[in-house]
Order: structure tokens, then sequence, then C-alpha cells
């Protein structure tokens, strides 16, 4: 399953995904207390662009108020250590940073 982005907090779940995973996740997803779920109609990510814009202006909404974020590293069986370097090699993590989205800081300096 592709972009898909869950931010879980103690009373929350934020989700992005895109409308072709969403008539997979609402089965699972519909009995979730406190969901925020950020998805485009199937019209709106047929155009490239808006789509990509609208996922990173839902990660950056996700995110942006979390004074902490904990993100999967890793592999079970492979212990690996922890580079923040190489989250902020992801696209999404690194659209963080962009001015044009408002933040202009790297996203593990703010997190």
């Amino acid at each position: 399953m592709e972009d898909v982005v869950l931010v879980i907090g103690s009373n929350f779940v934020d989700i992005y995904c895109n409308p072709v995973n969403v008539s997979i996740l609402l089965p699972v997803i519909s009995c979730w207390p406190n969901i925020q779920l950020y998805c485009l109609g199937k019209d709106e990510f047929e155009d490239g662009d808006l789509a990509e814009d609208f996922k990173v202006r839902s990660f950056i909404k996700m995110t942006l108020e979390r004074s902490k974020i904990g993100v999967p590293f890793g592999s079970p069986g492979r212990r690996q250590k922890f580079d923040s370097m190489l989250v902020e090699k992801w696209p999404l993590i690194q659209s963080y940073a962009l001015e044009d989205f408002g933040c202009g800081v790297f996203f593990t300096m703010h997190h």
C-alpha cells in the first residue's frame, strides 16, 4: 500500500491516504475514534501536482503541532543505529523544510 501516512497519538489518529487506498482502509479504521482523514477525491488525485501538494500540506498539518514524532526504523531481527539524517532523505520529510509550505526548517530540527 503506497501513500499512507499515519500520525498516532494517545487520543487521536491522523491518516493521509490516496483515493485508491481509502476503500481498503475504511473498513479497518471506520470504528476508530478521533480520526482525521486526509484524502483527495479520484478526480483531484489525477492532477499529479495537486496531489503532491495536498500530500505535503497534509503531512505538515499532521505533524506541525506535535513536539515529538516517532519514526519506524529498521526491520525485525536487524539492529541498526538510528541516524536522523537517513530520515531527512525521505522525500516527504524533505518537503517539510521547503519554505513554500511554511515550515522552512528541517523536520529533525523541529521534532
